[in-house]
């Protein structure tokens, strides 16, 4: 029986998924998914959405569960045992944002990627009405 770690990263671009023997020291599986290439109806480059407002950058966030379902229907179809995975963890998006309604359902389509500056606008703004850059940081 095998003691098999699962690692996640659910990035900006495409979602990877290393499944490591503890014990043996292998890595016994590795399985990547290119938002782009791979999940073409989200109609991404470098997995994000294009001609959207100057600045913006975005993604479908359903995409990142897409990806995430067909990397472990990959690690299924391989001869990995699944049920001797004893712990999982994920890395991914980091400053973003995923707006969600009370609920629980998306409150928008997409999310905000960490490299958006649509609202950079607003920012000066607000920048601004607390006293400058120096009252801001």
């Amino acid at each position: 029986m095998a003691d098999l770690f699962a690692g996640f990263d659910v990035s900006t671009q495409g979602c990877k998924l290393v499944v490591i023997d503890r014990v043996a020291g292998d890595v016994v599986f590795v399985g990547a998914v290119s938002y782009d290439e791979d999940l073409p109806a989200y109609a991404t480059r470098d997995g994000v959405i294009q001609d959207v407002v100057e600045g913006a950058s975005e993604s479908d966030p359903l995409m990142w569960l897409a990806a995430v379902e067909l990397v472990l229907e990959r690690l299924r179809s391989s001869a990995v045992p699944m049920e001797e995975i004893r712990c999982v963890s994920v890395s991914g998006q980091q400053h973003g944002l995923v707006a969600l309604e009370c609920a629980g359902e998306l409150a928008r389509s997409t999310s905000k990627l960490w490299n958006d500056y649509s609202t950079i606008e607003e920012c000066e703004i607000l920048t601004q009405r607390v006293g400058g850059l120096d009252a801001m940081i």
